[in-house]
């Protein structure tokens, strides 16, 4: 069920202020803004760095891929999909710490899709770049003590890069088809499960943001996920019964929740304006045939769901 091309690598970078650090309870905008400004400073040929679009460069620059993909020259598919999703997932600390210290250690999830996992090196330089720029509204400066792979299904770890980006020993940990309908054959047949979204998830259905995420809702907006990383990332077309599948979600409801909204905000200095991207939290418990759908289910925990994903967004657990 899962596209035989897609693979999904994650990392922790443990960040090491080398100074005071002040950030918000929730870092996402500033991790995500600073690091993309960083990324792009890094790697424009443009000075001062040029807006993507006016580039002739776009589809071959890392910058352009990562951030800015557009639908490639010559494409005949996909070309009505205007929201291409970036193939990264940056996942900051949820334990509302505002102040780090010399002492301390900052844990930054990376989630890396496709392609993007050949561009590690381009992540963790830009990193680099941004400890010495500085983080948060002070400006907080900081290293990268250590890097590490992970396994996304069992959570195992192996450091792979020490304090001097020396590489170290270590094994592919990126999962893919194999590996996650491997994990789901462990699992027993069920009927019921509960997903725990533990950051805001935004989904949109109709045009109209969604509170009470119904099955099929929830399943369109991960098929859409997977299947545009999938060919964008991955270069694989998804073949699959996407009408069959959508009618069996419906036969899987929503049966409680405890589910509340999140208002957030961010200042997109592309925009500049502020951008609305609150979402709900919580707990959503679905009862039906659900065996069919763990493989989209337990992928879906890992590359998260719905809008804003690169800054965090739509990270849930399936219970």
């Amino acid at each position: 069920m899962i596209p035989t091309g897609l693979r999904v690598a994650k990392y922790v970078l443990v960040l090491a202020p080398r100074e005071a650090l002040s950030l918000p309870p929730y870092m996402a905008n500033t991790l995500r803004g600073g690091f993309g400004a960083a990324f792009k400073r890094l790697v424009c040929i443009y000075r001062p760095p040029q807006p993507c679009e006016v580039c002739d460069l776009r589809h071959i620059c890392p910058y352009g891929a990562l951030f800015e993909a557009a639908v490639p020259p010559g494409s005949e598919v996909l070309r009505r999909n205007t929201d291409i999703p970036r193939p990264f997932v940056l996942e900051p600390p949820l334990d509302g710490r505002t102040q780090y210290g010399p002492n301390d250690a900052l844990k930054v999830g990376l989630v890396l899709v496709g392609r993007a996992i050949h561009h590690l090196p381009y992540f963790l330089v830009a990193f680099q770049e941004l400890g010495r720029a500085g983080l948060g509204v002070r400006r907080g400066k900081f290293t990268i003590r250590e890097v590490r792979a992970v396994n996304p299904l069992t959570g195992e770890e192996v450091a792979v890069l020490d304090s001097r980006m020396q590489v170290l020993a270590g094994r592919d940990m990126s999962v893919g088809a194999a590996e996650l309908e491997a994990a789901v054959s462990k699992m027993a047949p069920r009927d019921e499960v509960v997903l725990r979204f533990i950051t805001p998830t935004r989904l949109v259905h109709d045009g109209r943001l969604v509170m009470d995420p119904e099955f099929p809702i929830l399943l369109r907006a991960l098929l859409r996920r997977i299947s545009s990383l999938a060919y964008f990332h991955c270069g694989e077309r998804w073949a699959l019964d996407f009408r069959r599948l959508k009618e069996d979600a419906g036969e899987v409801k929503l049966v409680r929740s405890n589910l509340r909204w999140w208002d957030w905000q961010r200042y997109s200095a592309r925009q500049q304006t502020q951008v609305k991207l609150g979402g709900f939290l919580g707990d959503a418990v679905y009862r039906g045939p659900l065996t069919p759908f763990l493989p989209l289910l337990l992928l879906g925990s890992i590359i998260h769901v719905g809008k804003a994903c690169t800054f965090g967004h739509g990270r849930y657990d399936l219970i």
